[in-house]
C-alpha cells in the first residue's frame, strides 16, 4: 500500500497554506488584525512570517489601549514590522473593547472585497463568531494564539496556529519545550491522528487510488484545524509521519510513499485462529463481525485490507475450509470431518458420529451425517475404501 509523496520536506499544513497561495495563479493577500490584550509582542516575528508563507499582508492592525503603560513593549514591535496601532479606550475597568473595533474593522475589509483571507491573532475565544463569520463568506481564516486558547475559536478557523509551540520549537535552547507545550495544549493526539490516517489510506486503497502527500496534508489540516507537525517536535510531515511505528516514507525515483508498516500477521495465524472460532462453536458462527471482532481480540492489529482484500467476506473466502451462507460462516464438510476423523471416529469400531455432530452438521447442508453412514453402509466397497484412505491418513 503506497501513497505518492512530492514535497517531503514540508509538514501537511504548509502544502495546503501553499496550494490556497497559488490558487490562480495569485498570491493571496491577508488582513492581519491583532488583539493586542491577549497575544505578546515577542510572537510578532512568527506571526507575519506564517502569513508570508502563503501570502501578502496588506492589512496590518493592532488594536489595545495604548495609554495603558503595560501597552509599550508594542511599540518598537509595531513600528518594526509596520504595523498601524489602532486607539480603543478601556470605557469600562476589566471590559476589552478592543474586540468591538477589531470585529468592526473586519466586517468594512470583507465587505471592501481587498482580501481573500484574515488572519485572527488572539488567545480570546471572544472571536469564534468571528471567524465563523468570515469563512461563510468565502474566507480563508487562519487563527493565532497561545496553548490557552479555547478550542472553539480554534476550530472555528481554517487553520490554526499555536505561537508558543512555534516559537520554542525555533528555539535551541528550549529542547524539552516542545513536549512541555504538548503536555497542556490541548492539541490533538497521535492516537486521533494515526486513526484518522489509517482511515484516509483504506479508503483510497479501496478505490485503487495512490495519495500524494498534499493530498494526506489537506486531509489532516481539514480534519484537524490545530495540526501542525512542529506540536509535535517535528518540521517535516514525512519525519513526522516515520515517528509513528506504523508508517514507513520510502522513495522511489524523486517521489516518496508512505507505506503501511504495522507488523502483518501471517496468515497461518488467523487461518487457525477462524477455525478455532468455529469449532468451538459446533462449527458455524452466525454473523461475520463476531469472527471479525474475535480475531481483533486475539490480533489487535489485524485489518483485511493488509492482506489485499476490501472486505472481511472476501479475506474469509480466501480459504477454502471456510463457507459464507448469508452473513453466517462455517466451516466446509470436508474441513468439519476432519476432525473426525483425526480423533479415530472414522474407524469401524467407531461406525457412528456423537450426536452432537451428527445434529449439528444435518440438514442445513442438505445431507445428513446419519444418511451418509447409511449410504456408506450399503455400499460396502465404498466404506472400504474409505477406512483404507483414513488408515493411510495415520500412517
Amino acid at each position: 500500500m503506497k501513497y505518492a509523496l512530492s514535497r517531503a520536506h514540508m509538514g501537511a499544513r504548509d502544502i495546503m497554506l501553499q496550494e490556497f497561495a497559488l490558487e490562480e495563479g495569485k498570491e493571496k493577500r491577508f488582513a492581519v488584525l491583532i488583539d493586542a490584550d491577549n497575544v505578546s509582542p515577542k510572537y510578532m516575528k512568527y506571526i507575519m512570517e506564517e502569513v508570508s508563507d502563503i501570502g501578502t499582508a496588506t492589512y496590518k492592525r493592532i488594536y489595545g489601549d495604548w495609554t495603558d503603560v503595560s501597552k509599550r513593549s508594542w511599540k518598537d514591535v509595531a513600528l518594526e514590522w509596520s504595523v498601524n496601532p489602532i486607539q480603543q479606550y478601556s470605557y469600562t475597568t476589566g471590559k476589552n473593547s478592543s474586540d468591538s473595533a477589531l470585529i468592526i474593522d473586519a466586517m468594512d475589509i470583507l465587505y471592501s472585497g481587498h482580501v481573500e483571507g484574515f488572519c485572527l491573532v488572539s488567545s480570546d475565544s471572544d472571536f469564534t463568531k468571528l471567524a465563523q463569520r468570515l469563512r461563510e463568506s468565502g474566507m480563508f481564516v487562519i487563527g493565532m494564539g497561545e496553548s490557552k486558547t479555547p478550542k472553539p475559536f480554534r476550530v472555528a478557523c481554517d487553520t490554526f496556529k499555536i505561537l508558543d509551540v512555534i516559537s520554542q520549537a525555533e528555539d535551541p535552547n528550549h529542547t524539552n519545550a516542545t513536549q512541555e507545550i504538548e503536555d497542556k495544549a490541548d492539541i490533538t493526539s497521535l492516537h486521533d491522528i494515526k486513526k484518522a490516517i489509517f482511515k484516509f489510506m483504506n479508503e483510497n486503497a479501496d478505490q485503487g487510488l495512490q495519495t500524494t502527500m498534499s493530498d494526506l496534508g489537506n486531509f489532516l489540516a481539514k480534519r484537524f484545524s490545530e495540526f501542525d507537525v512542529r506540536n509535535y517536535g517535528y518540521s517535516k510531515l514525512s519525519t513526522f509521519l516515520e515517528s509513528l511505528d506504523e508508517f514507513e516514507v520510502v522513495k522511489e525515483g524523486t517521489t516518496y510513499y508512505v507505506e503501511d508498516h504495522r507488523s502483518v500477521i501471517p496468515k497461518q495465524e488467523i487461518e487457525r485462529e477462524i477455525e478455532r472460532i468455529l469449532r468451538s462453536n459446533g462449527g458455524e458462527v452466525g454473523n461475520l463481525s463476531i469472527i471479525n471482532d474475535e480475531v481483533k481480540k486475539e490480533f489487535p492489529a489485524f485489518h483485511a485490507k493488509q492482506y489485499g482484500f476490501a472486505r472481511f467476506s472476501n479475506f474469509i473466502r480466501s480459504f477454502p475450509q471456510f463457507e459464507i451462507h448469508g452473513n453466517s460462516v462455517r466451516l466446509s464438510r470436508e474441513a468439519y470431518f476432519d476432525e473426525w476423523y483425526d480423533n479415530d471416529w472414522g474407524d469401524p469400531e467407531h461406525d457412528s458420529l456423537p450426536d452432537e455432530e451428527e445434529s449439528s452438521y444435518g440438514a442445513d447442508n442438505g445431507t445428513s451425517a446419519a444418511g451418509n453412514r447409511n449410504s456408506s453402509a450399503r455400499n460396502p466397497q465404498s466404506r472400504q475404501s474409505g477406512s483404507r484412505k483414513r488408515t493411510r491418513h495415520f500412517e
